[in-house]
């Protein structure tokens, strides 16, 4: 299975940890083939800065913004205003579909992703090695 860490603000995290989330916004996305797995370790950004948990993924809606807020809207835990303010002018929006979250017990510092070629928190996601 593909690795990728992945940035996500504390609430979109703990929206996503409560299942409230079931989908995550990126303007850009790693190369997904059709229905193969992805685990994404997540580091939740400032204040918390750890890695904190992990997210399986197997599709990734690409389209419009407005077409994928269409299709969304109800799954990304985000108001209409916030959604279309981070996607600006963006010709292309994605829209990851999560199918499994792990919640880690105790979260990690990054450091214990260096073997995995992690140096410092992405600015929105890396591939891991």
């Amino acid at each position: 299975m593909n690795v990728v860490i992945m940035s996500i603000r504390p609430k979109h995290w703990n929206d996503i940890a409560s299942g409230k989330k079931t989908v995550e916004y990126r303007k850009r996305v790693w190369k997904q083939s059709d229905n193969t797995p992805v685990k994404i370790l997540v580091y939740a950004t400032s204040p918390i800065q750890r890695v904190v948990g992990e997210i399986v993924v197997t599709s990734i809606l690409e389209d419009s913004p407005k077409q994928i807020w269409l299709k969304t809207a109800t799954q990304g835990a985000i108001d209409e205003k916030d959604f279309y303010g981070y996607f600006g002018q963006n010709k292309n929006a994605y829209a990851i579909v999560i199918d499994a979250v792990k919640i880690y017990e105790e979260s990690k510092s990054l450091s214990t992703l260096k073997s995995l070629g992690v140096k410092s928190a992405p600015q929105s996601w890396q591939y891991a090695k």
